[in-house]
């Protein structure tokens, strides 16, 4: 807590939180508390034994925490405030009126399916980044997967109310997410992505979370699946868009509210696409030109897709480079920005059970107590589809919005 300067003689006085910052600390500790894998994610062991409620309870406790906020947010009078504390509080605002406009909408049941975030997917991720090297932390994960059949079944409910009001996800989202959980399935208890993570585990700690993953865990990912099949597939949109949804304009308006806070018009920002895309296209051509082949970008993919320096030769030497471009692009940050990340950045690949449906890569950020890096997942499937030239801008990207947002640009 920052002391605020004072004459010789004079008592120091703690300068006291703002209501801003009162309300925004208080808002973040009730999300939390609805939300325990973002806990997890980001250090805070408070709700390492429980998973998130995805039924009409835990939906009701979010709407209440969302509605408080954007109300509470509002009766802060503005005039006053610094800039800093206006941003913070209309930010509050608009994250409880999105939330409540979300729920009105029942994205839940739009997103109850999908095989990049779909529960199915979390309790490898969770075995990952929460931390079980003490028979305490041991215990609240154990307890997470006694947890998992009651969250698998709050969304095979989700998938019947899907299925009733014909908010479906696309087709092929269904079917990628149906053959992981076969996959997933197909594998031995002993052998599945939470068993092999927690390797490190004695022998008689590996037997009984292997005993909870056969009874309980793959139990209730079978009748996920089951939910998933049949009648379900048969309704999903075999027009992938969001447009194709009931009420797909208005879905696809409330998106773009959710990811820019605008309230643009759908036209105008592919209109903004298409003009990013036109601008990399002549920054391509700069390229292509200085590789001896004129403005001909295409030609010079192309000439990338079969260079055997551009393709790696193991899943080991990709993430190499991986790592080689992360250091590069925070070596390069130093000039740009301020201050850099105190945090270290692992690079792992993406699980296998997932690698087919996942992105090329993708991060999760480190604790701000420093007990986990930050990880980046690159996916190390279909090696010869994986090219250096394609990673590279990602890792960069990655690497300087970290970079951005530790030094407040």
């Amino acid at each position: 807590m920052a002391l605020r300067m004072t004459q010789p003689g004079e008592q120091t006085v703690p300068n006291l939180p703002s209501e801003v910052d009162q309300l925004a600390e208080t808002f973040w500790d009730r999300f939390l508390e609805i939300s325990p894998i973002t806990a997890t994610l980001y250090g805070d062991d408070r709700f390492d034994d429980v998973l998130p409620d995805p039924g009409p309870a835990g939906r009701a406790r979010g709407r209440e925490l969302a509605t408080w906020v954007a109300e509470a947010a509002r009766a802060i009078a503005p005039d006053g405030l610094s800039v800093e504390e206006r941003i913070s509080r209309d930010m509050l605002a608009v994250l409880g009126d999105l939330f409540v406009e979300e729920d009105d909408m029942r994205l839940d049941t739009l997103q109850a399916v999908d095989q990049m975030g779909g529960p199915q997917t979390f309790l490898p991720q969770l075995a990952t980044l929460q931390r079980t090297d003490t028979p305490e932390r041991l215990a609240k994960f154990e307890a997470r997967l006694h947890a998992y059949p009651a969250y698998m079944a709050a969304h095979v409910e989700l998938v019947g109310e899907a299925l009733a009001s014909g908010l479906t996800a696309p087709r092929i989202v269904a079917e990628r997410t149906i053959a992981q959980l076969e996959r997933t399935l197909a594998t031995p208890a002993g052998q599945s992505p939470v068993a092999m993570i927690l390797a490190h585990l004695s022998a008689e700690d590996r037997e009984r979370i292997t005993a909870i993953i056969r009874d309980e865990t793959m139990p209730a990912d079978a009748a996920y699946l089951e939910a998933l099949k049949g009648p379900y597939l048969a309704a999903t949109r075999t027009d992938p868009g969001l447009w194709s949804a009931p009420s797909g304009e208005a879905l696809y308006r409330s998106f773009i509210r959710h990811w820019t806070t605008l309230d643009a018009d759908p036209a105008e920002v592919h209109q903004i696409g298409l003009d990013e895309l036109a601008a990399i296209e002549a920054e391509r051509q700069v390229i292509a030109r200085g590789a001896g082949f004129g403005d001909d970008t295409v030609a010079y993919r192309q000439s990338l897709v079969i260079d055997p320096a551009n393709i790696p030769g193991s899943r080991q030497e990709l993430m190499d480079r991986a790592l080689e471009d992360i250091e590069r692009a925070m070596a390069a940050s130093a000039s740009r920005f301020g201050r850099l990340p105190v945090a270290s950045c692992r690079v792992l690949p993406v699980e296998e059970y997932k690698e087919r449906d996942a992105p090329f890569a993708y991060y999760y950020p480190p604790t701000p107590d420093g007990s986990r890096p930050g990880t980046f997942y690159v996916n190390t499937y279909d090696l010869p589809s994986r090219l250096y030239s394609r990673l590279a801008p990602v890792t960069y990207q990655l690497s300087c919005k970290t970079s951005a947002v530790f030094s407040g640009r």
